[in-house]
């Protein structure tokens, strides 16, 4: 397996307590959330840690709070 880092902002929201969620589907699915936080102009999340078997991956992250909600565009992935 390799250790991974998935970090995220989310950008023209800037407010803390919102949830980020990372889904990751491969040979497996896996779901992990963080919490969102104020920082200088923007909503970062906190980074995720995951481990991945070796293979072809597709990630996609959202954000969810009481003002807003959103999700990214799915990026897909190898590894070695």
């Amino acid at each position: 397996p390799k250790d991974l880092r998935i970090s995220a902002y989310i950008s023209g929201i800037f407010e803390d307590n919102g949830t980020c969620t990372a889904t990751i589907k491969g040979s497996t699915t896996i779901i992990k959330s963080s919490k969102g936080f104020k920082n200088v102009s923007t909503t970062d999340c906190e980074p995720i840690n995951i481990s991945l078997a070796p293979g072809p991956w597709t990630i996609n992250m959202s954000y969810d709070s009481i003002n807003a909600k959103g999700q990214s565009s799915t990026i897909t992935f190898g590894v070695n």
